[in-house]
């Protein structure tokens, strides 16, 4: 009996030398606008890359030199592929409606000249690696059955003997 003790302690042990976490990716995007009329900006950090039609409040954000309360990205629009809103309650909304959607979705730097006197616009798309710890729940079941079954067939051994 000792020795099924022994054994179902090492592997507890070892269960929980074993219990990794997996980090999950973080995405930043920038965004400026340089023209004569001013700058509009935001920064924002989200948990998933922006790949479909969304809404957020920014981590930062100016349109026509005041604050601003969120963002809109909108893809597939008509007639332009792509849409970014940015705006508020107080100061009202700026779109900008003339973006490819890899303007928004290509990591790293995106820039988008509308003509020789400006806008100019870059957005910043950046892969922010293991920030986020994410669980692994089904690594521990799987570890744990084993582990189980382990036990199983040492006990099954020692009934024997």
């Amino acid at each position: 009996m000792r020795l099924n003790l022994r054994t179902l302690s090492a592997a507890a042990v070892l269960f929980a030398a074993m219990i990794v976490t997996a980090h999950a990716d973080t995405f930043s995007y920038a965004f400026s606008e340089a023209s004569f009329l001013g700058t509009d900006a935001f920064t924002y950090t989200s948990p998933t890359q922006i790949l479909t039609t969304t809404t957020f409040t920014p981590d930062t954000c100016s349109v026509f030199g005041g604050a601003c309360s969120f963002v809109s990205f909108t893809f597939g629009g008509v007639p332009y592929p792509a849409v970014l809103e940015i705006g508020s309650a107080v100061a009202g909304y700026e779109g900008f409606q003339f973006f490819p959607v890899s303007f928004f979705t290509t990591i790293g730097t995106n820039t988008q000249d509308v003509s020789a006197n400006g806008p100019y616009y870059t957005m910043t798309v950046t892969d922010i690696p293991g920030t986020t710890v994410t669980p692994e729940p089904s690594t521990f079941i799987f570890l744990g059955t084993g582990i189980l079954g382990l036990a199983g067939v040492a006990r099954r051994k020692f009934l024997r003997i």
